[in-house]
């Protein structure tokens, strides 16, 4: 199953004199399991083919900016059982999107060693969502992503996560923040 809601457009700005870009945003499978990557990363494939034959189409070239709830880490995932750390599945969703558009990058920095993506290390790289659940417990890391075309556009600044000390002890959602994503902004210039 490859369904998946995306919105696909083009956009040009009116004092830009250069030609339109793409921007296009999409929701990926969710729930963290070997056989999601799967479905994502035929999702996102879908919608890579999809959005470099609109950008052909629309005389946008290369220029990108793809966002969205991707529902996956960018590096491989690992689980502890029984004192041993082992992998549970790969990353293929997002190096994908990498692999495909070598001028596409994050806004977001990304951070691809696992070693650093536990509780222990969880100040050192950003997230965009932090949860409570009975069957996984604390879950905090990055599933949302800003990428652009570093050919055609320069980010000059992104929205950073909330301090840790400001987000509820139930994490999110709560009161302050009231979905289980923190918003995530990037400003980009046009090169």
């Amino acid at each position: 199953q490859i369904n998946f809601n995306h919105v696909l457009l083009t956009l040009k700005p009116k004092d830009w004199a250069g030609e339109p870009f793409v921007c296009v945003t999409t929701h990926l499978k969710a729930k963290a399991t070997a056989e999601n990557e799967q479905i994502r990363s035929k999702q996102i494939t879908a919608l890579l083919t999809k959005v470099t034959g609109f950008a052909r189409e629309h005389n946008a070239g290369e220029r990108i900016l793809l966002c969205g709830d991707f529902n996956c880490d960018p590096f491989d995932i690992y689980k502890t059982e029984g004192g041993q750390r082992e992998l549970d599945y790969r990353a293929i969703c997002v190096p994908h999107i990498e692999e495909s558009f070598p001028n596409i990058c994050s806004a977001y920095p990304l951070m691809y060693a696992a070693e650093n993506a536990d509780a222990e290390n969880s100040d050192k790289w950003l997230w965009t969502t932090w949860k409570r659940r009975t069957e996984s417990g604390e879950i905090k890391h990055s599933i949302d992503y800003i990428y652009y075309d570093k050919n055609n556009f320069k980010c000059t600044q992104i929205l950073l996560p909330p301090d840790s000390e400001s987000v509820l002890e139930h994490r999110l959602p709560c009161y302050k923040y009231p979905s289980d994503h923190i918003s995530i902004v990037a400003d980009f210039d046009f090169i």
